[in-house]
């Protein structure tokens, strides 16, 4: 019998980014992920910019890595004749209502998204916040306490006002921190009470390998990486701070990006990593930045995501041993090309046999090593876009939407198998997972 804690915190996690939507209601304004369009396992997705003194606008491919320059006098921008997929999303602005419905019938206790930083500030660096963005996420908060689920809300994932990048240079700029801090303090004191638990940024060490996602930079220099990677870490501590003078009893935690090779720390963990002193000889894993080399042990999807079942265990075990904090996955799961079967089902066994082992993992680190595990948040709980590639058709969810990746189809939303199986899995708090 699998022994999680009683108040262990089941559910699963979405970001503004690539579920919301939205992208022209209420008074937001354009953020960074707002110019990345669509892309695949093959094919990157691309940045696209303007240089206001010519006229001149293109695309560059979206960076992995620090091998980038951006074209001179350009910044990024919304451009006529591109797909822009988290314009739309899978439209939670729209469908929150039916959405966490959904997820207080698989017995959620915690739902993780993230505030749309150009929604409640549109440009960034606003006198004053838009009220329509936040009565939003009032609605949101408010229709998870109607079903006694605790939202864990990120402040910065992958998006940033892109005025920001226009104007300040984003997170090179020291005055970036007040900015952050401002944001922070507005939605903390507007929610205290409605929110518990939340999180700074998102993967804050992706500030090194992609900082045009994890902070909107277009410089890649070493120096401009290293001074936004510090000012990030600025702003987050002045906003911990903040979040205990407005209420005593918020709890706000780090997350990072983090593969196996701060109140409490969160992480992201789908695989682990591998690498060899053959590099030559080995294939080189696909599907993400930092998977480095196949693992030739491993199962995996058609995006080179490998099943390790060890993976959640040892990352625990590391990051408890080394911070003796709390630990919380706030991301895990696999990426699959689902399929709607004529009456509406979908068979998803892989991802229950993934999520199998990954919770058995887990289950071991607290049982047989005394972890502290606080909970767990399945990424992408309702399918949305994927991040690395911008494609529909990695998907990810519990609940199945109908749209493709070229942004057709009637966002209907259907139930999985794997959705009656976390139900269950949740029912007994860990203990049934076949």
């Amino acid at each position: 019998m699998l022994k999680f804690p009683k108040d262990f915190l089941w559910g699963g996690a979405t970001a503004a980014n690539q579920f919301e939507g939205g992208f022209s209601d209420g008074g937001k304004g354009i953020n960074t992920s707002d110019v990345l369009t669509a892309g695949s396992h093959t094919n990157p997705r691309k940045i696209t910019w303007r240089n206001f003194k010519t006229g001149e606008t293109g695309a560059i491919d979206m960076p992995f890595g620090t091998d980038f320059h951006f074209p001179d006098d350009a910044v990024p921008d919304v451009v006529d004749g591109y797909y822009y997929p988290s314009h739309k999303a899978t439209d939670f602005y729209h469908h929150y209502k039916e959405d966490i419905s959904l997820m207080a019938e698989m017995g959620f206790k915690t739902f993780r998204l993230s505030i749309n930083w150009a929604r409640i500030f549109p440009n960034g660096d606003d006198k004053t916040p838009n009220e329509e963005g936040l009565n939003f996420y009032e609605a949101v908060f408010d229709e998870c306490a109607k079903y006694g689920i605790d939202p864990l809300v990120t402040l910065s994932h992958y998006e940033t006002p892109i005025h920001l990048t226009h104007v300040y240079g984003v997170w090179k700029n020291r005055q970036l921190i007040d900015y952050f801090e401002n944001y922070a303090k507005t939605v903390f004191t507007r929610y205290k009470g409605k929110v518990k638990y939340w999180l700074t940024f998102n993967e804050i060490n992706m500030m090194d390998m992609n900082p045009f996602m994890a902070g909107g930079m277009i410089d890649f220099s070493p120096q401009a990486r290293a001074q936004g990677a510090h000012n990030q870490f600025v702003a987050s501590a002045k906003a911990v701070k903040v979040a205990h003078e407005i209420d005593d009893d918020i709890k706000v935690g780090m997350m990072l990006a983090y593969s196996p090779l701060l109140d409490f720390l969160s992480f992201s963990c789908y695989g682990s990593t591998t690498y060899t002193t053959h590099e030559d000889e080995m294939i080189k894993a696909g599907g993400n930045i930092i998977m480095g080399i196949k693992n030739p042990y491993l199962k995996t999807n058609a995006w080179g995501w490998a099943t390790d079942p060890a993976c959640l265990r040892l990352a625990l075990n590391t990051l408890y041993d080394r911070y003796h904090k709390p630990l919380w996955i706030v991301e895990n799961g696999i990426g699959w090309d689902d399929k709607l079967e004529a009456d509406s089902s979908i068979h998803d066994t892989y991802r229950i046999d993934y999520l199998q082992q990954n919770i058995q993992s887990m289950a071991d680190a607290i049982d047989l090593d005394g972890i502290n595990l606080m909970g767990y948040t399945m990424w992408g709980c309702i399918d949305l876009i994927s991040a690395g590639t911008g494609e529909m058709k990695k998907r990810y969810g519990f609940v199945y939407v109908d749209r493709d990746d070229k942004g057709n189809g009637t966002l209907k939303r259907f139930r999985k198998d794997s959705f009656f199986w976390y139900k269950k899995v949740i029912a007994s708090n860990g203990s049934d997972l076949k």
